[in-house]
C-alpha cells in the first residue's frame, strides 16, 4: 500500500482503462519530481551569495561585541577613578594636606623621560613608574584613617595600564588642579582614546 499524499490521489472509477492510464501518469510525475528534488543542489553563485551574507553578519556582530566590550571597560575605568577621587577627598579631609604631601610625590604619573608613544599596558610591576603609582595609592588609603579600604588594589585600569595621577595643587606655590586619568585602550598618554581625566577639587586653594 502506497502512503504518499501524491500517490493517494490515484484515480478510482468504473472505467479500468482510463483509471490505469491516469494512475500511471500520476505515479510517473511523482517519482520524476521526487528524483529532481533529490538531485537539486546550490549553484556556485548561490553559494557565494550565502558565504558573503554570512561574512557581513559576522563582521557586524564582532564589531558590535567589540564596541560593547570597550564601552564596558570605559564605564569600569570611570567607576574606579571616582572611587580613587573619593578616597583622595577623604584623605585630604582627614589630614588637611595637599595631595602631593599625602603621596609624597609631585607627579605620580611622570613618565621618567619616556615618549608619548610608550605603551603603559605592558609596564612591569618593578618599573619605577608603576611602583610610584602603587605607593601613592597605598599612602592615600592610609591617610583616610581606615575610612577607605581596597583602593590600593586598583593599580591598573581595565586595559592593564596604571592610572595616571598628577599632583598639581600647591606645587611651586600654585593652585593647579590635581589630575587623574586612564590612558585608554592604547595605553598611551595624551592620545585621543584617553578616558576623560578627572580634576580633583582643591583642598586649600580657593
Amino acid at each position: 500500500m502506497v502512503e504518499h499524499s501524491a500517490v493517494n490521489r490515484l484515480v478510482v472509477g468504473s472505467n479500468p482503462t482510463r483509471r490505469a492510464s491516469k494512475n500511471h501518469l500520476i505515479l510517473r510525475w511523482f517519482f520524476c519530481y521526487n528524483k529532481r528534488m533529490k538531485n537539486k543542489g546550490f549553484t556556485l553563485i548561490e553559494l557565494l551569495v550565502v558565504v558573503s551574507i554570512i561574512g557581513v553578519l559576522a563582521t557586524v556582530v564582532l564589531t558590535a561585541l567589540g564596541d560593547a566590550r570597550t564601552s564596558a571597560k570605559i564605564s569600569k575605568s570611570k567607576m574606579e577613578m571616582n572611587q580613587i577621587v573619593k578616597a583622595i577627598t577623604i584623605a585630604q579631609g582627614e589630614t588637611g594636606d595637599y595631595l602631593k604631601d599625602i603621596t609624597l610625590s609631585g607627579c605620580s604619573n611622570c613618565s621618567g623621560g619616556r615618549t608619548a608613544s610608550f605603551d603603559y599596558k605592558n609596564i612591569i610591576e618593578t618599573d619605577p613608574f608603576y611602583l610610584r603609582w602603587a605607593l601613592s595609592l597605598s599612602r592615600i588609603e592610609t591617610a583616610t584613617d581606615g575610612l577607605v579600604v581596597g583602593i590600593s588594589n586598583i593599580t591598573r585600569d581595565p586595559w592593564g595600564s596604571p592610572y595616571g595621577l598628577d599632583e598639581n595643587e600647591g606645587e611651586g606655590g600654585g593652585c593647579g588642579y590635581d589630575d587623574l586619568r586612564s590612558y585608554g585602550p592604547d595605553g598611551m598618554f595624551g592620545t585621543s582614546d584617553d578616558v576623560v581625566s578627572i580634576q580633583i577639587p582643591h583642598v586649600k586653594c580657593p
